[in-house]
């Protein structure tokens, strides 16, 4: 899909509504790119992780893709342009876009800013993207980034814990100890069935006395910053 040329369907293996919220973050995502910021996307998600000990590059890119082959939802790519409503298209197979290479922390920093920079073209790009920067003996840093439409925090996590079975496993030649993964079959078509007229005309009556502009809770000044979470891969 990287070249811009059209998806064959023998390449689909299924296809799914957009559920509310991933709908709500592509509304968004759009809508940034009609106005023309020049600002980054409202979701993309990019997190880094220091690691010490030596680290197999191959075994690293073998597990990533690892989890593209357990799940499904992770081979997506989607259409907005082609479609009467916008979908979610899984791909039979996909591979992860990534590279290792040696580097020091400037050199990291101007990656990720370039990373951030590009964004991700939902309709053709691979959507995880992986960047391993070897920036001494013994000292890695993994950057890993993904289009928030893609997948949640939770799966997130849930992701770094299978990552590392599928790494040790690459690494000793054995079939990591994982469960099946979770069909996304049935949460996705609980969603589709979802009445979308009954939940407007829900909204609609609940906030019909609503008059006051909302807005979101502040830290008040000098209050405890946010800081990247740290991880320590041995």
């Amino acid at each position: 899909m990287s070249d811009g040329s059209a998806l064959a369907r023998d390449a689909v293996e299924r296809v799914y509504r957009l559920t509310p919220l991933q709908a709500g973050m592509l509304f968004h995502e759009l809508k940034t790119r009609e106005l023309e910021t020049g600002g980054a996307s409202p979701y993309h998600r990019q997190m880094r992780f220091e690691i010490e000990g030596e680290i197999d590059a191959a075994a690293c890119e073998a597990a990533w893709n690892g989890l593209l082959a357990r799940h499904a939802l992770l081979r997506s790519v989607f259409d907005w342009e082609r479609t009467a409503q916008p979908l979610q298209i899984v791909l039979k197979q996909q591979r992860v876009a990534f590279e290792a290479r040696d580097a020091d922390a400037a050199a990291v920093a101007d990656w990720c800013a370039a990373d951030v920079a590009r964004g991700f073209d939902l309709r053709r790009d691979a959507l995880i993207r992986v960047a391993l920067f070897r920036l001494g003996p013994g000292r890695f840093e993994l950057v890993w980034s993904h289009p928030h439409i893609l997948l949640d925090g939770w799966s997130g996590a849930v992701l770094i814990e299978e990552f590392t079975a599928l790494y040790a496993a690459a690494r000793s030649g054995s079939t990591a100890p994982l469960p099946p993964a979770t069909d996304p079959d049935g949460f996705m078509a609980e969603a589709a069935l979802r009445d979308e007229a009954a939940a407007q005309q829900h909204w609609r009556a609940l906030l019909a006395d609503y008059d006051t502009i909302a807005t979101l809770p502040r830290l008040p000044r000098g209050g405890a910053p946010s800081r990247m979470a740290e991880h320590c891969v041995r």
